[in-house]
């Protein structure tokens, strides 16, 4: 079974080098305080299991017949077909749901009015998923569950072998139905900013396993950054000039408008360094990108939630 076609990747092996690049960003970015409430210590865990099952739904065979250029497109979300392995290796329903998040919105948000999930599957009926999912090889489909549960295991996540009867297709959607119903409820900021960190990391250590490379061990945009910057320009004779001060010391939105050559580059790094520090003085942790929660309408007025509010727009004049 293949994860990708060009360079040809299996799916295990993607798997396993996604669950990697998910244990070296807890590596680097440690417990997340403001999370400890939502998550009660499971982030880290629910991010790797969530990274180590995120692809599992590649293996029908309309995917793999894509992969290997047979057909153009197959046309259906490979992601909502990952679902469907998560019920035989966690129990407990929060960490489920928390997990199922993880791995369906690692491409698409949950909601939303164009690409979402829950538009394009949210009102088929399961004949209908069938229709268009299938087939799915049963036999791949058990030895891959098999795979899981033991790569889970000896990771050290909390899984629980399930020996019950498996219809990959008949969980995913069940498993779908209760995760549109869980983030329809009402939810607290708390749990829609945990939303937005878990995909994030997911995405991440997806994006390090597709690149075959490896994070990076320090997040240059720190509380010395500004002191490094001007003492670069120093050596160099020169000064930071206002405009580049100045956006240093904003806390919040930046609209900067200045020529070109003038240091708009700089301004802004000086400027995303200030707001680093802060969201890491509120968070707990130091921030490093920013990604679209899968929030419902009820949820938030608009069908994306934001990591943070801060923006900068640089133009030139």
């Amino acid at each position: 079974m293949l994860a990708k076609s060009s360079p040809r990747e299996s799916l295990t092996a993607h798997l396993a080098a996604t669950l990697d690049g998910a244990l070296a960003l807890q590596r680097r970015v440690g417990e997340i305080a403001l999370l400890e409430p939502v998550f009660e210590g499971t982030f880290w865990p629910v991010v790797c299991l969530a990274a180590l099952c995120h692809d599992a739904g590649k293996i029908p065979d309309g995917f793999q017949a894509m992969l290997r250029g047979t057909v153009k497109s197959w046309g259906e979300r490979h992601e909502v077909v990952s679902l469907g392995f998560l019920p035989a290796l966690i129990e407990d329903e929060r960490l489920l749901m928390w997990t199922a998040t993880g791995v369906a919105t690692h491409h698409r948000p949950l909601y939303g009015d164009r690409g979402s999930l829950a538009l394009a599957y949210g009102q088929a009926a399961e004949p209908e998923w069938r229709d268009r999912l299938q087939p799915v090889p049963a036999q791949v489909a058990a030895e891959l569950t098999r795979w899981l549960q033991e790569k889970a295991r000896r990771a050290g996540l909390p899984v629980t072998a399930s020996s019950r009867g498996q219809d990959v297709i008949s969980e995913a959607y069940a498993l779908f139905g209760r995760l549109l119903d869980w983030w329809d409820a009402p939810s607290l900021h708390n749990e829609r900013l945990a939303a937005v960190l878990l995909q994030g990391a997911v995405t991440l250590a997806d994006h390090v396993s597709s690149a075959h490379g490896a994070l990076h061990p320090h997040q240059p945009l720190d509380d010395v950054f500004a002191a490094r910057l001007t003492a670069g320009f120093a050596r160099r004779g020169h000064d930071l000039r206002p405009h580049q001060r100045d956006a240093a010391k904003v806390e919040g939105h930046l609209l900067l408008r200045a020529p070109t050559g003038s240091g708009k580059t700089e301004a802004g790094l000086l400027w995303a360094a200030a707001q680093a520090v802060q969201l890491a003085c509120w968070t707990g942790v130091c921030p490093g990108c920013s990604t679209p929660c899968p929030t419902s309408p009820r949820s938030t007025p608009w069908p994306y939630a934001w990591a943070t509010s801060s923006a900068m727009t640089a133009s030139s004049a």
